[in-house]
């Protein structure tokens, strides 16, 4: 499965990071999820048909995600 890099503004920390990374390991084909808080990214591999999926999920835990709900 391909990666893909999501920007991701207001993860500020760590815990930031694991919040991410629990919530987007929920989803079935995900096969792995990194969270850098530094660089404002989560780079996920997982099915292209849960990409979006994906965005409206971080988005929804209060992060401002790019082109989330487009």
């Amino acid at each position: 499965m391909p990666e893909f890099t999501i920007d991701v503004d207001g993860m500020v920390c760590p815990s930031c990071e694991k919040t991410v990374c629990s919530a987007v390991s929920s989803f079935e084909s995900v096969r792995s999820v990194t969270a850098d808080a530094e660089d404002g990214c989560v780079t996920v591999e997982c099915a292209e048909s849960d990409r979006a999926a994906v965005r409206e999920c971080i988005d929804g835990l209060g992060f401002d995600v790019p082109g989330a709900g487009e």
